[in-house]
């Protein structure tokens, strides 16, 4: 991280001073993001499940996809065999 953040780091605020917006920028600066993200070891899943959640926790209460990601079962029980996998089981708290 020391290095990406002497050489990527440096070079990319030093050139970002004199460019104008185009598309071949931005896509210099996905690549500065997808560095980060490969250092960092989050994958593409991993974004698109914490964008996910940030969306439904934005929500306000009462809201159908918030009731059913926080929600807990009153009473029922589960069947036999290997559990299924829910997306609450599979995100970090």
């Amino acid at each position: 991280m020391a290095v990406y953040n002497a050489c990527v780091i440096s070079t990319l605020l030093y050139g970002s001073e004199t460019w104008m917006t185009y598309a071949k920028q931005e896509r210099r600066l996905n690549f500065h993001l997808r560095c980060i993200r490969h250092i960092l070891g989050i994958s593409w899943e991993d974004k698109r499940r914490l964008r996910c959640l940030g969306h439904i926790r934005r929500m306000e209460d009462g809201g159908i996809p918030k009731d059913i990601l926080y929600g807990e079962l009153a009473c029922g029980k589960t069947s036999t065999g290997r559990p299924q996998l829910r997306f609450t089981d599979v995100r970090e708290t």
